[in-house]
């Protein structure tokens, strides 16, 4: 039975560290509809924001009602989060978008997949969130687009390895995102010593340029039915990437 591609989670699982950050910030807007009542809590990253009647307390992780305009009160918002006294320092920071308007919009701290933290209120008539389906925005998309793309240039031919073949391919396309394609050392010197080694040239060039890379041709070669199957050997893909794999022939890549 063939094996499934990789979720997100796995797949930042199995890379480690590496590409914890890859991506951009993620944000969302709260636009305050009107003036709403003590108690009431925007929550961002598991941390609440909690509305009083009164001035707001530094430390205390509220903010104001007490100007009794809805831009007072969306200002009031964006000071807190702000605050250095208050828990959101490592989450996420706040601006008001256009002068005048009561929208705001919260970006995170942190970039790449983790940065889409939980965003919800319990006012949403009053505290409308965009967007409204529990989290921040935007920072999933890199990764999310890596996985998609590799995940429908893999066929069928991997069987039980395909999850591997796609971690694999994936890190190396995110690699080249973050311009980190290199390719296997062929020296090294220390003080005045220094020493040649003979490099195997990898059997294609493009996925020789990262250890990702490597790790998938090393891969591909314990399949033994890449390249027998619809024909495709016959123009080389299977040869090169494995059927329905990553193809690429003069006309461009093939699906």
């Amino acid at each position: 039975m063939a094996a499934s591609c990789v979720t997100p989670a796995a797949f930042l699982a199995a890379t480690g560290t590496e590409f914890t950050d890859l991506g951009v910030a993620s944000t969302g807007t709260v636009t305050v509809a009107s003036v709403g009542s003590p108690a009431e809590t925007i929550t961002v990253g598991g941390v609440a924001l909690t509305a009083v009647a009164g001035a707001r307390t530094p430390g205390s992780d509220d903010f104001s009602l007490s100007s009794g305009t809805v831009l007072g009160v969306a200002q009031s918002i964006v000071d807190a989060v702000n605050d250095a006294a208050n828990s959101f320092a490592t989450l996420v920071t706040a601006t008001l978008l256009t002068p005048g308007l009561p929208v705001l919009q919260l970006t995170s701290v942190s970039t790449g997949y983790h940065s889409t933290l939980p965003f919800v209120t319990d006012a949403p008539a009053v505290y409308d969130l965009d967007p409204d389906g529990g989290s921040l925005s935007g920072g999933e998309v890199m990764v999310t687009t890596i996985l998609d793309s590799t995940c429908a240039m893999l066929g069928p031919c991997w069987g039980t390895k395909k999850s591997w073949a796609h971690i694999y391919l994936a890190a190396h396309f995110a690699t080249i995102s973050e311009g980190g394609a290199g390719g296997p050392v062929s020296s090294r010197s220390i003080d005045k010593i220094s020493e040649s080694y003979a490099i195997q040239p990898p059997s294609d060039p493009d996925l020789g340029s990262t250890k990702w890379g490597l790790l998938y041709l090393a891969l591909r070669a314990t399949v033994p039915n890449i390249g027998a199957t619809s024909g495709e050997a016959g123009r080389g893909l299977g040869a090169l990437y494995g059927v329905y794999g990553v193809g690429r022939w003069t006309g461009g890549w093939y699906p």
